[in-house]
């Protein structure tokens, strides 16, 4: 028995219903999306004004707490800073919301992230684990480029100190030949260089990224960073041969 071949004409309709329905579907589930991130927005919201209602009242406790903290008896006021110390700690992080300043009107970026990224680019994570790999990314690569930091240091520390290599290759009318690696060491101090200024420039912008999600960052350290920055900007714009270049 024969099979039925179907027509151009039924193929076509197929065609076009699966394509109709298919549109359709795109177009339910767009609007689905679109629900459910209305109806996150607003429970965001809702939420992030709880925690500013939270945090002020907490900062109103203290204040209250250090005006009054002489007329209670101390057992009393050791248990308020133990009950208030509590609710920091969960309040920046400790809680299994992670930190909820989070949900509080966002701030401007950090100098670094505003001139690189601009200050409209929001960093921040919500959920606990997605800082937790954030921070991990962070010490991995602060960690392992550490490494290549010292050795390259020591490296071109060596190569400086042992300075022209010249062994004799035989004898010539010029008297004998050299070799020197010389310029090969003062290439790869301009290529440390340019290592560092990657090297600073990245850490710069994880520590930023960092604090905007609640880690707690020593502003020193991130200045650090910066001061490196700008050292490593000026002596690149030293001659590789010049006194300052050979100290650093």
């Amino acid at each position: 028995m024969e099979e039925e071949v179907p027509s151009k004409q039924t193929v076509e309709e197929e065609l076009l219903d699966g394509a109709q329905k298919l549109a359709v579907q795109c177009r339910a589930l767009s609007e689905r999306v679109s629900a459910h991130f209305e109806r996150t927005k607003i429970s965001t919201d809702l939420l992030a004004t709880e925690v500013g209602t939270v945090q002020q009242s907490v900062n109103d406790l203290n204040e209250r707490l250090a005006q009054s903290a002489a007329n209670l008896p101390p057992e009393s006021v050791r248990k308020l800073h133990n009950y208030l110390e509590r609710s920091k700690l969960v309040f920046e992080g400790s809680g299994p919301g992670d930190d909820l300043r989070k949900l509080l009107p966002a701030k401007s970026n950090p100098f670094m992230l505003r001139i690189l990224l601009g200050k409209n680019i929001s960093v921040t994570t919500q959920r606990r684990a997605d800082s937790i790999k954030i921070k991990e990314e962070y010490h991995h690569f602060r960690d392992t480029n550490a490494v290549y930091f010292s050795l390259f240091a020591l490296l071109l520390l060596a190569g400086n100190h042992i300075g022209d290599i010249r062994p004799s290759l035989g004898m010539s009318a010029e008297g004998p030949s050299e070799i020197t690696f010389i310029p090969l060491i003062k290439v790869g101090i301009q290529l440390y260089l340019c290592w560092l200024l990657y090297f600073y420039v990245v850490l710069s912008i994880r520590e930023n990224v960092l604090k905007v999600n609640g880690s707690r960052v020593p502003p020193w350290w991130i200045h650090h960073h910066y001061y490196s920055i700008g050292l490593v900007l000026t002596m690149l714009t030293l001659p590789v041969d010049s006194p300052a270049v050979d100290k650093f």
